[in-house]
């Protein structure tokens, strides 16, 4: 597949991108987040398929390439993305997850990507997305192997029917190959996560993005003001 191509010569997608010291596990459990945590968020999709959260019109848009076996985008997805649902809920920001896979060592991560799209028919992408990465947080490696797929679709309510005949088609492929092509045709592509804010790379960290996404607000009001 075109995830292939994502390393130019090694037949591989590139690995885990450099995660600065502040995306490091504590000894406090990450944040949760909450079942009803987008009931008041406008949740859609790009023009190639990949999920986005919040106001088409925010005045700034993130976005992540990020994979589900990937150890460093399950702590981006804690400390980075949970933290920053509020400004998302607020119109602050809009943000949009672009699905890779085989960055990290986690089994079966195409699978996983391919599992959220199709739940994202069903309008459940969020929950599944997070269900995912709860998996990753507590099996590792073999967190999206046996039933696994199916146990988060059950968590969340899928038609496992519906769910079963999207898993079955092309449509979810066709998303991760644009995936993967946008990973390829991104300059600043250094494996997962990658995190584009405005279209300017921003370091991995919580408070490097808050901070951009401040100085970028205040520069819309006096453009607006």
């Amino acid at each position: 597949m075109i995830a292939g191509l994502l390393a130019a010569c090694g037949g591989q997608p590139a690995p885990d991108a450099t995660v600065t010291p502040t995306l490091v596990p504590s000894s406090t459990p990450p944040p949760a987040v909450a079942p009803n945590a987008y009931d008041n968020i406008a949740t859609g999709f790009t023009e190639q398929g990949f999920p986005a959260l919040g106001r088409e019109d925010a005045p700034v848009t993130m976005i992540e390439y990020g994979s589900y076996d990937s150890n460093a985008s399950l702590l981006a997805h804690d400390e980075i993305f949970a933290p920053l649902l509020p400004r998302i809920e607020a119109g602050e920001l809009r943000y949009v997850y672009t699905p890779l896979s085989g960055t990290g060592s986690a089994e079966n991560g195409g699978g996983a990507a391919s599992a959220a799209l199709c739940a994202g028919e069903q309008g459940a992408y969020w929950p599944y997305h997070d269900g995912l990465f709860t998996r990753l947080r507590s099996a590792g490696d073999t967190a999206f192997t046996g039933n696994a797929l199916l146990d988060v679709a059950d968590a969340v309510g899928l038609d496992r029917d519906a769910f079963n005949a999207c898993l079955a088609s092309d449509r979810p492929q066709t998303v991760l190959d644009a995936a993967a092509e946008a990973a390829l045709s991104e300059e600043t592509y250094s494996g997962t996560p990658t995190i584009l804010v405005n279209g300017n790379y921003v370091l991995n960290d919580f408070f490097s993005l808050s901070t951009i996404i401040d100085q970028m607000l205040i520069r819309v009001d006096e453009e607006t003001g």
